[in-house]
Order: C-alpha cells, then structure tokens, then sequence
C-alpha cells in the first residue's frame, strides 16, 4: 500500500477512539489509574508520549530527540519513567536551544 505524497504522518502518541455514552460505564478503575499514569509521565516529560499497551502489557514511551526519537519499553512504570529519563537530556537540551538545526 503507497501513501501519497504531501500525506501528514500518523500522530506520534497512542490514541483511542472516543468513548460512546455505553463506553464511559465500561471504563475499570485499573484502566482509568492508567490513564492518570499517562498523563503524569506526559506532564512531567514534556514532549514525551507514554501509553499501557494492552496487547504486550506493558509501558510504553516515544522520547523525540535530534535523531527521530527512541521507542522505550517496560514491564513497570517506575522503571519507564527511570528509563525516560535517562534518554530525555536531548529534549531539554533542543528545548533550551531551539534555533539549533537539527
């Protein structure tokens, strides 16, 4: 399958449909506790796109650097945001010198 040219590329970060007025009901406490989880990573890595993966059960995080950005995983997230961290010092950097080229 080709992709035309001038086609915008796919959001970086994981995405869900919208919930209908049948799926607000559905949502479990363990969905929501990580929903509020991606949110704190997000706010506290800007920049960063973190989702749970329900098929592989695990963390996940797209970190864009100078380079494309880095695709992380873990099987906790304590140690995803620990391992976000210690690939985020080219955002910060990017972010203090955003007339640097890339």
């Amino acid at each position: 399958m080709s992709v035309p040219p001038g086609t915008p590329a796919a959001p970086l970060h994981h995405t869900h449909p919208p919930a209908s007025s049948t799926d607000a009901t559905s949502t479990t406490p363990l969905e929501r506790a990580r929903q509020a989880a991606v949110v704190h990573v997000q706010e506290r890595f800007p920049g960063v796109h973190a989702w749970w993966g329900r098929t592989t059960n695990r963390w996940w995080a797209y970190v864009p650097d100078r380079h494309g950005g880095r695709l992380l995983e873990s099987v906790s997230l304590d140690d995803l945001m620990v391992t976000i961290s210690q690939n985020t010092s080219v955002i910060t950097y990017e972010r203090r010198l955003p007339w640097t080229s890339r």
